[in-house]
């Protein structure tokens, strides 16, 4: 794992935990997430302190383990707090995330964010059927990401755990231009 140190807390960052990269007086500055929300709130005059969570491991409605890692952060609009599975030390599988006001109760927005990914693990989207795993009552809900390094295709860590889903990625990608 490629871990850096804060340059402001001198935690360790985790790789899969991101960081802030700034640039101050022509010097490269990392800043973990809650030093950059203190940063960023005392700058914008709000009175905030991050709440740290610690990871989660939830059972999906197959059966299987998944275990999310939180983020949280200031951004314009609010409060973002986000919940990413992390595989093999990579964020990759599921990921939810919640946004509130500046002055919100962080508290009720980490259960509004629990409640959230306990109904994203209770649907199952794909079922096997006489082709193989198709969807399931032709709906399917999630973030479609394009990642050139895969050509589109599912990378190796999250064909670990199940057989890669149909292509849905790379069938709509002739429709890219539709909006």
């Amino acid at each position: 794992m490629n871990d850096k140190k804060c340059s402001h807390c001198n935690k360790e960052m985790p790789s899969m935990q991101g960081g802030i990269i700034t640039e101050i007086e022509d010097k490269q500055v990392h800043r973990c997430g809650a030093c950059w929300n203190k940063f960023v709130s005392k700058e914008m005059g709000i009175d905030f302190k991050t709440i740290e969570l610690k990871p989660i491991t939830l059972t999906d409605c197959s059966g299987n383990q998944h275990t999310f890692h939180f983020f949280t952060h200031i951004v314009p609009s609010g409060l973002a707090i986000e919940a990413h599975e992390i595989v093999d030390g990579e964020r990759t599988g599921y990921r939810f995330e919640v946004l509130g006001p500046h002055d919100c109760n962080q508290q009720d927005l980490i259960l509004d964010l629990y409640e959230k990914i306990k109904r994203g693990l209770g649907l199952k989207y794909l079922e096997h059927g006489e082709l193989g795993k198709q969807i399931k009552d032709m709906s399917v809900v999630g973030r479609i990401e394009w990642d050139d390094e895969y050509g589109g295709e599912i990378p190796e860590a999250a064909k670990k755990k199940t057989p890669p889903p149909p292509k849905i990625g790379k069938s709509l990608f002739p429709l890219k231009d539709i909006s």
